[in-house]
C-alpha cells in the first residue's frame, strides 16, 4: 500500500492494546512525510469503548456529513454536539 497511502486512507486509528500494536511509533510517524496518524487504545478489557466510539462517529456525521470542514467550529459548537450525543 505504500506509507503515503497508508496515512491518506488511515488518519485515525482506534484499536484495543495487543501485540501488533507495540511498535507505535512506527504507525504515527514515518521520517520525511508530512502527515501522520493518531492511534487511540481502548482501555484493557474495555472492548466496549470502541464501538460507542464508532457510533458516536455517526452521530457526528448525521449534523457534519462527510466532506464537511470543521475549520469553523468552536468550542461551544462541539460542546453542544457532544452534550446531545451523550444525552
Amino acid at each position: 500500500m505504500g506509507a503515503k497511502s497508508f496515512y491518506e486512507l488511515l488518519q485515525v486509528l482506534l484499536t484495543d492494546n495487543r501485540l501488533e500494536f507495540n511498535a507505535l511509533h512506527e504507525i504515527e510517524e514515518i521520517k520525511g512525510l508530512d502527515f501522520n496518524s493518531k492511534v487511540f487504545f481502548c482501555n484493557p478489557y474495555c472492548s466496549f469503548q470502541k464501538g460507542g466510539c464508532e457510533r458516536n462517529h455517526e452521530f457526528i456525521r448525521y449534523v457534519y456529513p462527510k466532506g464537511t470542514s470543521f475549520d469553523e467550529l468552536t468550542q461551544e459548537n462541539i460542546s453542544l454536539l457532544f452534550s446531545n450525543i451523550n444525552s
